[in-house]
């Protein structure tokens, strides 16, 4: 419910909200020793933005970080040096530092550069990508949280472009140079009306 006023001398009143603005879940994945989770052919004009979430993503090897590659056409991944991602993070209570790749040939997800793979060491991650059926470039913000590899938490949080006026048709998860070990990753769409 929300708060609605109808003008000057009523009063207010908590009424259902209107339709449209949410969030809604499209798939829950569990992830197991993946080189990489694609999601092929699942963006179109029906919806403005989506939302994955990423939960408990343990990498195979130290110092990894998440990353991402948008599709076009149903089936070619994206891999020319036209990503740039702006990100910063922090960790072992210092923060700051900034994460600036400029011509990348992926996108970098919430500055988690320094993810561990030992007991309790797993990251966590949020990143919208904005209206991907746009002939536009198209824009993405991730924030995250984790364990490094020397056991201190982490933060990161900012996002980027993909400086191509292509409409993108899904996005590829994958960490930069091992497996995905296990994770979970679930995937919403929202409509704004």
């Amino acid at each position: 419910h929300v708060l609605t006023a109808t003008g000057a001398g009523s009063a207010p009143a908590w009424e259902a909200a209107a339709a449209g603005g949410s969030f809604v879940l499209i798939s829950n994945t569990t992830i197991t020793d993946a080189d990489s989770i694609d999601f092929s052919n699942v963006f179109d004009n029906t919806n403005d933005s989506y939302l994955f979430i990423g939960s408990m993503w343990k990498n195979e090897e130290d110092n990894e970080q998440i990353q991402i590659r948008f599709e076009t056409g149903g089936d070619t991944w994206q891999d020319g040096s036209t990503y740039d991602t702006q990100q910063r993070y922090g960790t072992g209570g210092w923060g700051g530092t900034a994460i600036n790749v400029t011509g990348g040939t992926q996108g970098c997800v919430g500055g988690l550069g320094n993810s561990g793979n030992d007991t309790g060491e797993f990251a966590n991650f949020k990143l919208t990508i904005f209206q991907p059926y746009l002939a536009a470039y198209q824009y993405w913000h991730s924030d995250s949280v984790n364990k490094t590899f020397n056991g201190n938490t982490a933060w990161g949080y900012g996002g980027g472009s993909w400086n191509e006026s292509t409409i993108v048709t899904g996005v590829q998860f994958f960490f930069n140079t091992n497996q995905i070990a296990s994770g979970n990753l679930a995937f919403y769409r929202m409509k704004s009306s």
